[in-house]
């Protein structure tokens, strides 16, 4: 990222608040997606995941990696885009990642046909009364079958 021999106004990047602060925001950033694949990790060894936990985290993973990517690039100017700074290198690296992931949009399409009651108002069903339902209801038991679905290796229906 910002290196000691970058320099801007005979300074070094990193003296320079506003970069500090964007340095901050990319390290909590890349912090928070460790700790989702990490709790990830843990819910593939216990075998309790399906597409509808995994395809939200690489949505929000591929979109942070191409925003901390963008960021470097800016700070860095005219710099950002040559190869010798790794920038341009890493964020022509996320597109590719994005473009084999799948982009965002169909990763959230994927979570979210999981989410408790979207799949049944999809397809029709229900009167007002149940789009509507307490937590405790509908949804719920809904939420529960999906779950159960996904465990055992079935799609959703």
């Amino acid at each position: 990222m910002a290196q000691q021999s970058t320099r801007d106004f005979g300074m070094p990047l990193a003296a320079f608040q506003l970069i500090r602060h964007r340095l901050s925001r990319m390290l909590a950033d890349i912090t928070d997606r460790l700790s989702m694949q990490y709790r990830l990790s843990q819910l593939l060894d216990e075998g309790d995941y399906s597409m509808s936990r995994v395809a939200p985290a690489k949505m929000h993973d591929t979109e942070r990696a191409r925003g901390v990517l963008a960021d470097v690039r800016d700070m860095l100017g005219g710099n950002g885009i040559l190869l010798d700074h790794h920038g341009a290198r890493h964020l022509c690296d996320i597109e590719a990642i994005d473009t084999y992931d799948g982009t965002a949009i169909v990763q959230a399409l994927i979570g979210g046909g999981e989410i408790p009651g979207i799949a049944r108002l999809h397809r029709g069903e229900g009167g007002s009364h149940e789009q509507h339902a307490p937590p405790g209801g509908i949804a719920r038991r809904r939420s529960r079958e999906l779950h159960s679905r996904a465990r055992r290796g079935h799609p959703p229906r």
